[in-house]
């Protein structure tokens, strides 16, 4: 089945040879880049500024929430349109431009104060770093079918990136914050930062062996049954992950001081992240259903509970490397399972499909979280109600099967040997 709002990337003359190493590694290290701009400098730096805007702005946590929800929901909207997007622009091009719109609307952040503005500005990098990691994750996914061997390496190092830019955030945001630089100031700084993968990756990959054309008008029904449980667990993934990302910042601003402590914690995280391909790499390279997402929620689970069973120091730097080794990994499963279960011509619809999932989960996810803390016990209850949800969603992703498809063996009929 070829839907009419799907790409392939078909390869060219040297595509068809395998790359050597290093230039294979540079072109999965600078995909990479684009989820480091996309989530970690757009979306989950928030995390770092919402104390500071949160103070100055006068919000409560349902606001506060509900300015990451904005993000989220154009992350659901980007996700809808990112395939005709990509089969009317060309793969390439979606991730390039995508990229600059992201750093323009992050750096535009810091020229209000007024909440709906904010919203409004919150929103568009939101949709921008869907058809990032989208036309990202399809390129990623090709590059890895030419490399069988390593194609979970290199599905983990694409989005590693987001590791790396979380790390980042981490040690540059708090500095400038204690050095009265203020929200705004952050703000304009992630949006250069987010600015240089749009330069680094456009010089890498000018001459990379993959280039975008569209294919395809006939359109088939979607296997839902086959991928039903991870679709669930996805989407439950995305309502409880996002509420520990919104409010662990604030949390542990109300229990230790100084930016120290904020830096070192988010830093681990990212740190964790960029490194968490590495650990899962065997079970993602092997497995064709739900443990490759089962085993690192449950991860997930016990890294975002810890926050609320003790806020000792060591308790606390083990959940943001528990976290950090586990959140991106059930992403990159995700990007797994489509490329085992669907065919080639079929990926960018089917990573857009759990794009999809995973939007609708995260768009409620900040406002349930900030609901919850307002309304049942503050932010220890909204970091529960996080790690409640993350450990369904792993429950879920045990009963997802095999997502290969059965080759279908004609039945014969059996002849009896003649007495």
């Amino acid at each position: 089945m070829t839907p009419p709002d799907t790409v392939i990337m078909k390869a060219d003359t040297a595509a068809d040879l395998p790359a050597s190493p290093p230039n294979l590694w540079l072109s999965a290290a600078s995909l990479a880049l684009g989820p480091a701009a996309a989530l970690g400098f757009a979306r989950f730096a928030y995390a770092l500024l919402l104390p500071a805007m949160q103070s100055d702005l006068g919000w409560n946590y349902a606001q506060s929430g509900l300015i990451n929800t904005a993000n989220a929901v154009g992350y659901l909207l980007g996700a809808l349109i990112a395939a005709p997007v990509i089969r009317a622009w060309g793969v390439q091009r979606v991730f390039s431009v995508s990229l600059m719109l992201t750093a323009a609307s992050v750096a535009a952040t810091a020229l209000t104060g007024n909440f709906f503005i904010l919203m409004a500005l919150r929103l568009i990098p939101g949709a921008t770093g869907a058809t990032v990691l989208i036309a990202g994750a399809a390129l990623a996914a090709q590059l890895a079918t030419r490399h069988n061997s390593r194609a979970a390496l290199i599905l983990g190092i694409y989005y590693a990136g987001v590791g790396l830019g979380i790390m980042i955030s981490g040690f540059a945001v708090p500095l400038l914050l204690a050095s009265h630089g203020g929200w705004r100031g952050a703000w304009v700084l992630l949006g250069a930062l987010s600015a240089v993968p749009v330069i680094t990756t456009a010089k890498i990959n000018r001459h990379a062996s993959f280039t975008p054309d569209a294919v395809g008008h006939a359109a088939a029904h979607f296997p839902w049954r086959r991928f039903g449980w991870s679709l669930t667990s996805y989407f439950l993934l995305a309502l409880g992950y996002i509420g520990y990302m919104t409010f662990m910042i604030a949390f542990l601003r109300m229990h230790t001081s100084g930016a120290g402590s904020v830096m070192a914690f988010w830093m681990l995280l990212g740190l964790m992240a960029m490194l968490s391909f590495k650990p899962w790499n065997r079970l993602l390279q092997t497995s064709r259903d739900g443990r490759m997402m089962a085993w690192p929620l449950a991860v997930l689970t016990v890294g975002t509970l810890l926050p609320v069973l003790s806020m000792h120091t060591v308790a606390l730097y083990v959940s943001a490397a528990l976290f950090g080794i586990s959140f991106l990994v059930p992403v990159t499963a995700t990007t797994a399972l489509v490329r085992l279960g669907l065919p080639q011509t079929e990926w960018p619809r089917g990573i857009a499909l759990f794009t999809v999932v995973f939007g609708v989960g995260q768009s409620i996810g900040p406002f349930a979280a900030g609901f919850v803390a307002d309304h049942f016990g503050g932010l220890a209850a909204s970091i529960a109600f996080s790690a409640a949800v993350v450990a369904a969603a792993a429950l879920c992703a045990v009963f997802q099967h095999d997502v290969v498809p059965r080759q279908h063996v004609p039945r014969t009929r059996r002849h009896m040997p003649s007495s």
